[in-house]
């Protein structure tokens, strides 16, 4: 009997303990994707001129040491060269705390976008950023669609399909 109650705690603990590990990662990931930032917050620091009401917004993280943003940059202009009037618009954060080096970037690295600056980090915090680049992709009602993190050649066909799905859905009263 003792024998067949220490075989039993033998098997329990690990089984517990895979359980108890399980949920601490669950909690994790979904924490992290709540504490999404939203295109509320982003809009306000956008100059009242312009507007991403209605239409699909990519917003896109970056920073001049970023060797991944530069490879980012020329897809991102022929995203907004091909759907810019179909509805797509960029908005690209720059996090460089010294921001001639964000200008003499964009002077090298053209970027058609509506350009922010975030140099103490506090819109990336509120995105819950951890990769550099990072996009947030808002559909039309201005909802989180998806979040991308990193760049790299072999992500262009699959991100193109996902903002085509985007900019053929219609916002509910905007048809």
């Amino acid at each position: 009997m003792i024998e067949q109650r220490s075989r039993l705690q033998f098997f329990t603990k690990p089984i517990f303990l895979v359980f108890f590990l399980i949920s601490i990662l669950y909690s994790i990931a979904t924490a992290s994707e709540s504490n999404v930032g939203t295109l509320q917050e982003i809009k306000k620091l956008i100059p009242d001129s312009i507007s991403v009401d209605g239409k699909v917004v990519y917003v896109d993280f970056w920073a001049s040491w970023c060797v991944y943003c530069r490879k980012s940059f020329p897809w991102i202009n022929e995203m907004q060269s091909y759907y810019g009037d179909s509805g797509f618009v960029v908005v690209a954060i720059n996090l460089d705390k010294n921001h001639k080096l964000a200008e003499k970037f964009l002077k090298d690295q053209e970027l058609r976008a509506i350009h922010l600056f975030d140099p103490k980090g506090k819109i990336a915090e509120s995105f819950g950023l951890k990769v550099m680049p990072t996009s947030f992709v808002f559909d039309r009602s201005g909802k989180l669609a998806f979040k991308h993190e990193g760049f790299q050649n072999k992500d262009r066909e699959e991100l193109e399909k996902r903002l085509l799905r985007l900019l053929r859905e219609k916002e509910k009263g905007h048809e």
